[in-house]
């Protein structure tokens, strides 16, 4: 098993999504609950993807998740 914390992008992705969520803290309050939801569950699933891929035991599944 790889480990994800050693990888380069990990701390990045991990900056992104404090980024990501700052930002969408900015959103107009009608947009709040719609596209503020939308954008934080999907910039989560980005470190979510490098952790889980690098449990994967092959290098095909391991390339998948990113």
């Amino acid at each position: 098993m790889r480990n994800f914390k050693k990888l380069e992008v990990w701390p990045e992705a991990r900056k992104l999504v404090l980024e990501m969520h700052e930002l969408a803290t900015q959103l107009p309050s009608k947009e709040k609950f719609g596209l503020y939801s939308q954008i934080t569950r999907c910039v989560i699933s980005i470190p979510a993807n490098i952790a889980k891929g690098t449990a994967k035991e092959s290098t095909k599944d391991f390339i998948k998740f990113f």
